[in-house]
């Protein structure tokens, strides 16, 4: 909870971070509250050494909205594939595809996902 408070703060100067600004303090132009907010949530889920890759994986994915679905059954931030996921998921008590819809869920089981597979899951995209 408290790296979640402290990424609230400086979760707008981050997204400017990840589009290639080397200073990373500098306020982003055009971030709502709402992709700020999740920034922080990607932050609080993982590590230091990843935000900046998770950021511009979600960035690239759902333009930063949470409440992103796809036509192919991706749900939230970071895309994450119902169908091909589901049983892994539910093993952590997400059994309806719109819990994924939650901001901190998403970047919690994107991270697991990572863990488990690596950078393949979202290697299909450009």
């Amino acid at each position: 909870m408290k790296k979640l408070i402290a990424s609230l703060a400086v979760a707008t100067a981050l997204v400017v971070g990840v589009a290639g600004n080397a200073d990373a303090q500098t306020p982003a132009r055009g971030v709502t509250s709402s992709q700020a907010r999740n920034v922080a949530a990607i932050r609080a889920a993982w590590p230091n050494s990843l935000e900046g890759w998770a950021i511009r994986i979600a960035r690239r994915e759902s333009n930063l909205r949470a409440n992103a679905i796809s036509r192919t059954g991706d749900y939230g931030l970071m895309q994450i594939n119902w169908r091909a996921h589901r049983a892994w998921l539910a093993r952590y008590g997400i059994t309806n595809p719109r819990q994924l819809l939650n901001p901190e869920v998403n970047a919690r089981m994107a991270y697991r996902l990572y863990r488990m597979a690596g950078s393949r899951p979202w290697r299909a995209t450009r």
